[in-house]
């Protein structure tokens, strides 16, 4: 019983951050006293806490480590913590403002709940069992779809990592993802280090793109969800090409939600997270290997991989131009940020109907420059892929190349076709320092004796003529014993004009002498 009072009243303060034996560090002399003398029992050791624990109160557990928790959570939660002292009314304040928070976090997660259960049960209805090829508005129905990146995957890679493989940066692979929550499926672009563009808006909406034209299920109502990234998915572009697909009736409507930030798990981190576990437990060398990893990673077939380009270049997910395209027939929303919910209709082309909030009065906004000049049908230019830098080809074929099994070597990592650059020596460079035969002048010169700062004052003595004789002599003796070591210069017309044998005599019975001219170390 004792066990039990005592977890039960410091769990709240320990157990978050500390493991068992610190537990049973803080229970030991806290009890020791109390239970000795007043109840006449032994206090228990480390091996029998531990089995009282996991027997008696299972239920209390450490806080696993979290990432990519809501700030706003972790600054309302602080400032209770903190408000113990205060007056009610600023705790009232504080507990209201967290309230706020979470009521509005609820809401917009019932949403997105909502509008999974009615896309099962439109699936259910219609038979459909698994993505493909549709018409648009094909079917007469409403479908949902959630759409995000995932953390870029490496290859080659292995469950049996080589030691040296830790330090270097192999060929990168990043995945965009597509779930459909009513099946449950989704799609997975693969997208390889030469192929990628950008992760910005362009590609968002090439993907997105392709995945209505080639697995789409045809519907004419259209829901998405998605994160608050703006330079992927909350910004003006993806709002143009969703009004695009209106005017061009591919749909008949579209709504475009957004989750509360820091609350943002949804399907498709669902279907990366197992897409990862199986990853990391396979070994691959291509991206046809990691396509195998994604389709494999489940048994009902949950995730489908999608190549957007090969290693050798070959494109089959075209990326286009979407921003410059829209450009001339668009206008900009304003204050983006703070809206969550966008709506776009076949009966009123080229508005947006947007809510801040679910709860939020409707407005709209006219998103066309011409409401008169509506956008064709014609779609914008393609993007040629990037490619690799040659100095990442010669880096992955000189680096990485050894860890690729035998029969991939020539795909993920070929001998690049150019030459490797050389280093460019710069234009300003003297002729002198490029010059072997020309070696640096090294003149040493008679170290001056510091002063010394002392705070005894100077003792004045008299001193001899003699002894200032003397002082004088000595010094003219150290002048003459000491040396100015040149280091001959090469006889190079194009550096320094020859110099005649009677010019050298002359220096060097001054060296000897000891009297040195600056004019006899110009060139």
């Amino acid at each position: 019983m004792q066990l039990v009072v005592f977890l039960h009243y410091c769990c709240k303060y320990v157990i978050s951050y500390t493991f068992t034996p610190s537990v049973h560090s803080v229970y030991r002399p806290t009890f020791k006293n109390i239970v000795v003398a007043c109840l006449e029992m032994r206090v228990v050791g480390k091996t029998t806490f531990r089995r009282l624990w996991r027997q008696l109160v299972p239920y209390i557990v450490r806080t696993r480590p979290l990432t990519d928790l809501c700030w706003e959570c972790q600054r309302n939660n602080e400032a209770l913590y903190r408000s113990a002292n205060l007056p009610d009314s600023v705790k009232s304040a504080k507990v209201l403002q967290q309230q706020h928070h979470l009521t509005l976090v609820q809401e917009e997660r019932s949403i997105y709940n909502s509008m999974v259960h009615d896309a099962k049960l439109t699936v259910a209805a219609a038979g459909i069992e698994t993505l493909g090829h549709n018409e648009p508005c094909s079917n007469d129905f409403a479908m949902h779809y959630s759409f995000d990146f995932a953390q870029q995957v490496h290859f080659p890679s292995s469950p049996l990592q080589p030691g040296p493989m830790y330090f270097l940066v192999p060929r990168k692979c990043g995945i965009f993802g597509v779930c459909c929550e009513a099946l449950p499926q989704q799609v997975n672009y693969l997208i390889d280090e030469g192929m990628c563009t950008s992760k910005g808006s362009n590609a968002v909406i090439s993907y997105l793109h392709h995945f209505f034209g080639t697995w789409g299920l045809g519907e004419t109502a259209l829901h998405l969800h998605c994160d608050n990234c703006s330079g992927q998915n909350k910004n003006k572009f993806v709002l143009w090409y969703l009004c695009w697909r209106v005017i061009c009736k591919l749909h008949q409507s579209v709504s475009l939600n957004f989750m509360i930030s820091g609350h943002t798990k949804f399907a498709p981190d669902w279907c990366f997270g197992l897409l990862k576990q199986r990853y990391r437990h396979s070994e691959v060398s291509t991206l046809a290997d990691i396509a195998g990893v994604v389709n494999s990673s489940t048994v009902v077939g949950v995730n489908r991989a999608e190549i957007v380009g090969t290693e050798n270049g070959q494109v089959n997910v075209p990326t286009f131009d979407w921003q410059t395209y829209f450009q001339t027939f668009f206008k900009p929303f304003p204050g983006i940020k703070t809206v969550h919910h966008f709506r776009f209709s076949a009966d009123c082309p080229g508005i947006v109907f947007y809510k801040a909030t679910s709860s939020s009065e409707e407005q709209s906004f006219q998103m066309l420059q011409d409401a008169s000049t509506m956008p064709g049908s014609i779609g914008p230019t393609k993007i040629a892929p990037p490619g690799l830098p040659l100095d990442r080809q010669w880096y992955l074929y000189h680096k990485i190349r050894e860890f690729v099994c035998i029969a991939s070597q020539d795909i993920t990592c070929p001998k690049p076709a150019s030459p490797m650059e050389k280093a460019s020596v710069p234009e300003s460079a003297s002729a002198a320092v490029l010059e072997p035969s020309v070696s640096a002048s090294v003149i040493s010169v008679p170290k001056q004796k510091r002063k010394r700062l002392t705070s005894e004052p100077k003792q004045r003595t008299k001193t001899s003529k003699q002894q200032l004789q003397h002082k004088k002599s000595t010094e003219a003796h150290k002048t003459t014993e000491q040396t100015v070591t040149v280091v001959s210069v090469s006889q190079n017309t194009n550096l320094v004009s020859p110099l005649t044998s009677s010019t050298e005599t002359r220096r060097s019975s001054r060296f000897r002498s000891g009297s040195v001219r600056l004019t006899d170390f110009c060139l």
